[in-house]
C-alpha cells in the first residue's frame, strides 16, 4: 500500500481520482476515508465501492476500521449523532473488540480514536447521542481509555521507529501519532475540569506537555 502524508483535503482528493483511475482499491479507501474525516463529501459510488470491498472482505482488519470510523466522524461533524453512534457502536467498538488480541500499533491508533469519538458523544443529552447510559462507558471511563489507547500507540509507533534505520514511515507520521495523543489527553482533562475534577485534569495536561516537549512539537 502506497504510505503517503497530506495535509491538504485537496491532496487526499486527488489521490482519490488518481487510486480510481488505477483501480488501487487501498488507496480507494485510505483517501476516501481521510476525506470523510475532514468532512469534506465523498460520492456515494466511492462509497458504494468502499463498503462492497468491505463485504467481500477485499480489505485489512485496519482498512475496514479506518473507513467505519471515518463514517462516523463524518456523522458526527455533519451533527448527525444517532448515524455516528450507531456505526462506532456496531462497525468499530465492536470489530476492534473481537480483534483485540495483540493489537497492531496502528490498529490501537484506531481504537484510541473510537474512544475520542465515544466520550465527545457521551458527553451529549442522551436524546441527542441515544447512547445507553453506562457506568462503565461515560465520556470519563471512554476518554481515560482514549489516551490510554493513545499513548500505548505513539510508545509502540516510537520503539518500532528507533528499531528501523530508516526512522518513521513516512513524513509526518511522528506529528499524526503526537498529535493524536495529546487530542485525547487534552479531551480527558477538559472532562475532568467538567467534573471538578482538576488533580486529574492536571495530570493528563502534564503529560501532553511532556510528550509536546520531548518531541519539540509546540501546543498552541
Amino acid at each position: 500500500m502506497l504510505r503517503v502524508f497530506f495535509s491538504s483535503a485537496r491532496a487526499w482528493s486527488l489521490l482519490l481520482k488518481l487510486a480510481e483511475s488505477a483501480k488501487y482499491n487501498e488507496n480507494v479507501v485510505l483517501s476516501a476515508s481521510e476525506l470523510l474525516k475532514l468532512g469534506w463529501k465523498v460520492e456515494n459510488s466511492v462509497l458504494i465501492r468502499c463498503k462492497e470491498l468491505i463485504e467481500k472482505n477485499g480489505l485489512v482488519i485496519q482498512e475496514q476500521l479506518l473507513f467505519h470510523l471515518s463514517m462516523a466522524w463524518s456523522q458526527y461533524l455533519q451533527h448527525n449523532f444517532v448515524e455516528a453512534w450507531q456505526i462506532l457502536d456496531e462497525q468499530v467498538l465492536l470489530s476492534s473488540t473481537i480483534n483485540s488480541e495483540s493489537p497492531s500499533k496502528s490498529i490501537l491508533l484506531l481504537i484510541s480514536q473510537a474512544n475520542l469519538l465515544r466520550s465527545l458523544l457521551a458527553v451529549l443529552p442522551e436524546e441527542l447521542s441515544h447512547i445507553p447510559p453506562s457506568e462503565d462507558s461515560g465520556p470519563v471511563q471512554a476518554g481515560v481509555k482514549a489516551a490510554q489507547t493513545a499513548y500505548t500507540a505513539l510508545k509502540c509507533y516510537i520503539a518500532y521507529a528507533q528499531q528501523q534505520q530508516r526512522g518513521w514511515d513516512y513524513y509526518g507520521q511522528e506529528w499524526n501519532v503526537l498529535g493524536n495523543f495529546l487530542v485525547c489527553a487534552i479531551n480527558i482533562a477538559r472532562v475532568y475540569l467538567y467534573i471538578a475534577a482538576p488533580r486529574e485534569a492536571r495530570f493528563f495536561l502534564k503529560e501532553a506537555l511532556n510528550a509536546s516537549q520531548r518531541h519539540v512539537s509546540v501546543l498552541r
